[in-house]
């Protein structure tokens, strides 16, 4: 039969056969091509995705962790910031009870009002004898002790604005039985409870748990948790005091758990956050869930032995001071789970928060990117249908154009595919300033936008994490300028008047923290006249440094003002303008002294400072000076102040300095003392020049104090005067 059909048909029937056989070919190599191509493209975008999703999840995750350590710990700081300050302010007023008890001459008589007379205030110090121990406290030398020991008020009542809006208690038990207290309690309905006829008629403090512990341990240190007169949880910080005699009773500064609890539950993470402590037995102490397995319940629960082994397991390491982080179990949610010790007590604090809170942000991340696959694995389906269907259209009626069709197609989806995986690989290798230009106003540049967008947000949540390390840089930065500001407006240049044979001046400041609130000051308002101040701010840090510079500068101005060469009057003044819009309730006690060179009379005035020491050289012998009994400066306002005077012969010193020095304290817990303090300086063979004087003393603290830590400023002044025609030592 073909050999009947002629050339012309023949080669119509073969270039036919030929183009649909070529046709057919090419069309089965490009559907394969497609199909491969979309299996590869759908097959790199899962890749991108994952790795994507992997990266931002590791860095999410990573900071994540470190945020809720790092969260733990700040609350664990203050905590321990907040038992250290207790115990400071327990040590200071125990020791304020031992210089009233040990030097009853600079105190006067006072009177207590009693509970028996009418009711307490809060905020108001009272002396409390319970009628069982009032025959026994009924002795002439019972009731010299507590009209001595009453004194202590001033100073309760001074500590006690520091925690106003706290219930606190400050106790002093003494060891006749007799009870000198100040508290403070939120509402009147609750003291009233407390200071009942029946607390009042039995209550023995020298039978409290605060009282036994300082009595046996003979140092400063708190208590287990125990349910206060009104059953709320409390601890105490208790210190002995002591007379003449030696110990003489215990003070406690009484602080309810309430107080610690809202210092840990402030700024809780997340709506799914708890936080709870243990004491050293495992007990749960206070927790923010009120039901569950970490609620506190009631009585006694012990974490290591709660159902949940995740929780148990830790419980453990928490018991034993560890610090740690992990995901456990509660109710069949999973929670990651930071704690730290509270090392000031033994205790130790413990963060959760739900995972699937914490890991919001990258589900939401996968979220996005599994939608956005699922779009671009659509919009390639789409096309592929439709390349198919195209071609084979054209195909059949445009053979010719096969190849060009193709071209056209490959580059018109392809191109922009291939330049989205480009762009996605390069931002997975970390180049997150990548952007992905496509402008084919379909779908791959909706998914280039998409990726673009999250890729910035990327960014933004990094740069957000340098800002934070910078800013806290700068903070430090800033407390070490003003640390060298603050040291700089004290004078410590020396010789500090080199053309002056009259004198021999030198002082020194060894601050405990980075600021300090001791000051010294020296300066001569006229040719014949020598200046000086010894000067202790109430409390540390930074606002002891702000209000030691306020007071500093005022005392200085209106010394310098004053043209009657009276420094009682010149405190007075001083006083009221410290006072004057004193909100933090501060005080700052001072010793004003004012030496004439020319005469030798030395006039000073002592507002609640310690006293100096003065070396007579005609006996060779050093001694406490006398002093007034005034009160701090900042306390009181339109307080006078007394002033005094003596003569001061050639070859006499003055040495002032500061309480750091007297209650410097050892490893053993042992105050260095003010008869410590005079023994080492007359057990010199001989009195050296200011500045060996003072290294001296230092070198006596530091061989007493060994590896123990400074806990308050050491200041020191040493002034000797040589006379008109002296001739001063060089230093």
């Amino acid at each position: 039969m073909f050999k009947k059909i002629n050339i012309h048909k023949r080669i119509l029937l073969m270039f036919t056969a030929i183009v649909l056989l070529s046709a057919v070919s090419l069309g089965i190599i490009l559907f394969v091509g497609m199909a491969d191509v979309r299996r590869n493209t759908q097959k790199i975008g899962e890749e991108f995705g994952n790795s994507v999703t992997n990266f931002a999840d590791e860095i999410i995750s990573y900071n994540l962790q470190r945020q809720i350590r790092e969260v733990t710990l700040y609350k664990v700081r203050q905590v321990d910031r907040e038992l250290a300050s207790i115990k400071d302010h327990t040590a200071y007023l125990a020791n304020a009870m031992t210089s009233i008890l040990q030097h009853p001459e600079r105190y006067s008589k006072r009177e207590l009002p009693t509970p028996f007379e009418r009711q307490i205030k809060s905020g108001e110090g009272y002396l409390l004898i319970a009628t069982k121990l009032q025959a026994e406290c009924d002795r002439p030398d019972v009731w010299e002790s507590i009209h001595l020991a009453a004194n202590i008020v001033d100073y309760q009542e001074s500590m006690a604005k520091f925690y106003e809006n706290s219930p606190i208690a400050f106790n002093f038990g003494s060891k006749y039985g007799y009870f000198i207290s100040l508290e403070n309690y939120k509402t009147e309905e609750k003291y009233r409870d407390i200071h009942s006829d029946s607390y009042h008629s039995s209550y023995d403090p020298r039978q409290r748990s605060w009282y036994k512990r300082a009595q046996k341990a003979m140092d400063v240190g708190f208590t287990d948790v125990y349910p206060a007169v009104n059953g709320a949880p409390r601890i105490n910080c208790s210190a002995p005091f002591y007379d003449k005699e030696g110990f003489a009773g215990v003070m406690g500064f009484g602080v309810q758990l309430e107080s610690l609890y809202n210092l840990v539950t402030e700024n809780s993470l997340g709506e799914s956050g708890i936080n709870f402590a243990l004491n050293k037995k495992g007990e749960l102490l206070f927790s923010s869930q009120e039901e569950g397995l970490l609620s506190v319940g009631d009585g006694h629960k012990e974490l290591k032995d709660v159902p949940e082994p995740s929780i148990a397991k830790e419980a453990l390491h928490m018991i034993n001071g560890e610090s740690g982080f992990c995901v456990v179990t509660i109710d069949g949610e999973e929670y990651y789970f930071s704690y730290a010790p509270i090392t000031s007590m033994g205790w130790s604090f413990g963060a959760l928060l739900k995972c699937s809170e914490a890991l919001a942000p990258t589900i939401a991340v996968k979220d996005s990117l599994i939608s956005q696959t699922k779009k671009f694995n659509a919009v390639m389906n789409s096309i592929f249908v439709g390349n198919v269907i195209s071609l084979t259209v054209l195909f059949a009626a445009l053979i010719w154009l096969f190849f060009i069709v193709s071209r056209m197609t490959a580059e018109k989806f392809g191109k922009p595919i291939f330049t989205l995986i480009d762009g996605v690989r390069e931002i997975a290798q970390g180049n997150l300033d990548k952007k992905i230009e496509i402008k084919t106003g379909n779908e791959i540049e909706e998914l280039s936008n998409s990726v673009n967008h999250m890729t910035a947000r990327l960014k933004d949540y990094m740069d957000n994490l340098v800002s934070v390390t910078a800013e806290k840089q700068k903070v430090e930065t800033e407390l070490s300028m003003a640390q060298d500001i603050q040291k700089d407006m004290i004078p410590h240049i020396f010789p500090a008047y080199p053309d002056r044979n009259e004198i021999d001046l030198y002082a020194s400041n060894k601050p405990a923290k980075e600021m300090g609130g001791d000051f010294y000051d020296f300066y001569m308002p006229d040719d014949n006249r020598l200046v000086v101040t010894m000067a202790d701010v109430s409390g540390k840090g930074i606002g002891a440094a702000l209000f030691m510079v306020t007071s500093k500068a005022i005392l200085k101005n209106t010394v310098l003002a004053s043209n009657e060469n009276n420094l009682a009057d010149c405190l007075s003044r001083a006083n009221n303008q410290i006072q004057q819009n004193n909100e933090a309730m501060m005080f700052v006690t001072i010793f004003l002294g004012e030496l004439n060179m020319k005469t030798g009379e030395f006039s000073f005035v002592n507002g609640g400072h310690n006293p100096p020491l003065v070396y007579r050289a005609k006996e060779k012998k050093f001694e406490y000076l006398s002093v007034e009994k005034n009160t701090v400066v900042g306390a009181r306002k339109n307080y006078k102040f007394k002033g005094q005077s003596i003569k001061i012969s050639p070859g006499d010193l003055l040495f002032l300095y500061t309480d750091g020095v007297t209650e410097a304290i050892n490893e053993k817990n042992e105050l260095y003392g003010e008869e410590r303090l005079l023994n080492v300086l007359n057990g010199l063979e001989e009195v050296p020049s200011s500045k060996e004087l003072i290294q001296k003393v230092q070198e006596s603290l530091n061989a007493y104090m060994g590896k123990a830590e400074q806990f308050d400023d050491i200041t020191m002044l040493s002034l000797k005067y040589l006379g008109e025609n002296g001739v001063k030592k060089l230093q």
